[in-house]
């Protein structure tokens, strides 16, 4: 978890977190989310917390894209996140095609973020080999 100022400085964040983007909490704390975000992601982030902003979205998930050579390798991928999601009772929402996929962590049950997102996206990342 990573809770971050009005305008994205990254104020504080648990273990789950540093693993994820793989920086320690020292210097997460120098950094905005900006930062840490990938260049191909970095408009829609910005959307998303101009939505947040206006009260229109509540940040309930963890989503991330990855890049692949081909459709292949995005569809290699995703049958790991589903045999990983299997194994754990966690499951994600996913969307994948030519090259990319897309991996939407969220706990349904409460309509937002459990420390179980976190560490299955950091699972996510380990199996994309970020």
């Amino acid at each position: 978890m990573a809770f971050a100022s009005l305008d994205g400085h990254i104020t504080t964040v648990n273990a789950a977190f540093c693993e994820l983007v793989g920086y320690s909490e020292t210097e997460l704390r120098t950094l905005s989310l900006l930062d840490i975000t990938h260049p191909d992601d970095v408009v829609a982030l910005q959307e998303a917390m101009h939505s947040m902003l206006a009260g229109e979205d509540e940040g309930r998930r963890i989503e991330r894209s990855f890049k692949f050579e081909n459709f292949k390798e995005a569809m290699d991928f995703v049958a790991k996140i589903g045999k990983l999601s299997e194994s754990e009772g966690h499951h994600p929402d996913i969307s994948f095609g030519w090259g990319w996929a897309r991996v939407s962590w969220q706990t349904k049950k409460i309509k937002g973020l459990h420390e179980n997102d976190f560490i299955m996206a950091a699972k996510s990342n380990e199996l994309h080999g970020v």
